[in-house]
């Protein structure tokens, strides 16, 4: 994201302005992840916490295959822009939720957003900020083959 974000938004989160069906979905979930977390957390169960938060990044990378801001970008720039706010706020949303058991990888994906201090409540990231750069979060790891 942060990649089609800095290409065609100069690195500054896109405004949402385009809203469909499918945008809505997202931000539907996204919301009701904080309580439905909190419940979870409450009854001791962690586990599925964690696995309601992942759930909600795993919606919005099916939501950004399904919807392809890097073609709709050719014939509508705002709608991709949409679709990247919506992806990305999705993953803020999770991450603060996600930063109990990931402390350090979730803090840097909130800096990046520039979203410190953020609450997991839908709208908090701000449109036209800054995405700061930044290396690989996940980087691939290279297995040496045994001859």
């Amino acid at each position: 994201m942060s990649g089609l974000i800095n290409r065609l938004f100069e690195g500054k989160i896109p405004a949402a302005q385009k809203k469909m069906a499918a945008d809505e979905e997202i931000m539907k979930a996204a919301q009701a992840l904080p309580k439905k977390v909190e419940t979870l957390v409450t009854e001791f169960k962690v586990q599925e916490a964690v696995s309601e938060a992942i759930n909600l990044v795993r919606l919005a990378n099916k939501y950004l295959e399904k919807e392809a801001p890097w073609k709709v970008a050719k014939s509508d720039l705002p709608r991709a822009g949409t679709i990247l706010y919506t992806a990305t706020e999705a993953l803020r949303i999770s991450v603060i939720l996600l930063s109990p058991v990931m402390p350090s990888k979730c803090e840097t994906v909130i800096d990046i957003l520039g979203a410190s201090n953020s609450k997991p409540k839908w709208g908090e990231l701000k449109a036209g900020t800054k995405l700061k750069s930044h290396e690989a979060l996940f980087p691939r790891l290279e297995v040496e083959k045994k001859s």
